[in-house]
């Protein structure tokens, strides 16, 4: 699942800066932080959470730096 995120992120032309998944106890579900040096496109965030069977929820937060 995760690399499928990656590649919808490489396919966007946003570098990935840092990455945080923390798989829960059963291996069946995970929590994934990624840190990229741009905004990914909308057409790209709609690709990762158009994969319901492995994305529950995408979300986009702005740090603002």
């Amino acid at each position: 699942m995760l690399a499928n995120v990656l590649n919808e992120l490489k396919s966007d032309g946003i570098n990935i800066e840092e990455v945080e998944n923390v798989i829960f106890e059963g291996e069946k579900t995970a929590c994934c932080t990624i840190r990229l040096d741009s905004k990914p496109s909308d057409g790209a965030i709609a690709k990762i959470g158009g994969r319901p069977s492995e994305v529950i929820n995408a979300t986009l937060i702005d740090l603002g730096e």
